[in-house]
């Protein structure tokens, strides 16, 4: 059974301002713009995407001190040329494709840092589960700010597929994209790496059985990248950035969880992220490149977490790194929140004040009375399709300049 850690309370401040935070954000800045998806013009989406993009980048700009603060979680990236070669890269290319595998329900959490780090959370967008549309707050903010939901549950995901390509390429009004793609489609458990080598046996010649992984499901990532290589936003193919991420478990074997991390305290200390930027322009097998790049993972991995149970008690960083010639770098607020803009730390700042001027002017019982209305409103608007297919329909509808050939 697992004991709470001595850092619990500020665990649990942690989850009480992150809440907060998506609240003000989901609730609060974000339903302002909505109005203007109802003007029949690009321009006025357009307002409304860049708008969405400031109060995402506010947001995580936000929750990446509370996790390096508060929960003590601390990123250290591992990559060619170091930090500064993706802030460059970033700055030259256009679209980028994040992939990672998917050992916990939170390493969407982690990916936050470098992508700070490069100055893209305005761009970033995960590909989720369609259920995820419904959850209170986080759902609604991500559906305003563009993200993907899924609604397949096998690998069997076309329709899927066709509507996150829809979606990547309507949307070329904001910052640069940066979608981030898990192919393993599940966290890693016992129960999935059951499945997943039941799905290497069923394979003709049978795949080998994975520890570490699970078998990623190599379509969705052709068609993501074959979708964002369509894209108009820019004149380069797009980067892919392959993203292998391995923790210093608080203690040895114990996989991280909201519950463990937001409850009890007992977050790990260090994420390991071996990034590699792949300009891969046009793959002859992308679905080939997939299987590839996570057998890769699947050696580095076991070899990483092997050390962990040993003397030491820490993973081996040397295996997950591999032969490749790397730069580490601990990402802490000094070299993520300049590029991630601290005018949206500021602009969070504002909407606090704001609210405790609204509390003090309306009461709190008037600005309850409009939070409850505005979560009614978000989840009927989420059963009928969400925001996310309004800017499908008005992107349609209206197109921008920026997609004429």
């Amino acid at each position: 059974m697992l004991v709470p850690s001595i850092r619990a309370p500020l665990s649990w401040l942690a989850g009480l301002w992150l809440l907060q935070a998506s609240l003000l954000c989901s609730l609060g800045a974000m339903p302002l713009a909505l109005p203007l998806l109802l003007l029949p013009h690009a321009f006025a989406r357009s307002l409304f995407v860049k708008w969405a993009g400031v109060v995402q980048r506010c947001g995580l700009s936000f929750a990446l001190i509370i996790l390096r603060v508060l929960l003590g979680v601390e990123i250290v990236v591992h990559t060619p040329g170091g930090i500064q070669s993706l802030m460059k890269l970033s700055v030259e290319r256009g679209t980028m494709l994040v992939i990672a595998n998917h050992r916990t329900t939170l390493d969407w959490a982690f990916i936050w840092g470098p992508a700070a780090a490069m100055g893209r959370l305005s761009g970033l967008r995960f590909i989720t589960y369609y259920w995820m549309r419904f959850a209170a707050s986080i759902g609604w903010a991500s559906q305003m700010f563009g993200y993907a939901f899924l609604r397949g549950g096998g690998r069997d995901t076309s329709g899927d597929l066709d509507r996150v390509r829809r979606i990547v390429l309507e949307d070329s009004l904001g910052a640069p994209l940066t979608p981030c793609l898990f192919p393993e489609g599940h966290v890693l458990t016992q129960k999935n790496i059951i499945l997943s080598n039941g799905f290497a046996d069923k394979h003709k010649p049978p795949l080998p059985h994975y520890t570490q992984v699970l078998h990623p499901r190599t379509g969705g990532f052709s068609q993501m990248y074959a979708a964002l290589a369509e894209s108009k936003q820019s004149q380069h193919p797009p980067v892919l950035l392959d993203v292998t991420i391995g923790f210093e478990d608080f203690s040895p074997g114990e996989v991280p969880s909201p519950y463990s991390c937001f409850c009890l305290g007992r977050s790990p200390p260090k994420v390991h992220m071996l990034i590699e930027a792949i300009d891969i322009g046009v793959p002859d097998d992308a679905n080939q490149l997939c299987a590839q790049l996570f057998a890769t993972k699947e050696k580095r991995l076991s070899q990483f977490y092997a050390a962990a149970w040993g003397p030491s008690g820490l993973p081996n960083v040397d295996a997950l790194v591999g032969s490749t010639p790397v730069t580490s770098c601990s990402l802490g607020a000094g070299l993520c929140l300049p590029n991630s803009s601290l005018a949206g730390m500021a602009l969070l700042c504002v909407m606090q004040g704001l609210l405790a001027l609204a509390c003090r002017s309306f009461g709190g019982k008037s600005v309850l009375a409009y939070t409850g209305c505005t979560a009614i409103f978000f989840t009927i608007v989420s059963a009928a399709g969400g925001v996310d297919d309004l800017l499908i329909w008005h992107s349609k509808k209206w197109s921008s300049s920026q997609r004429r050939d």
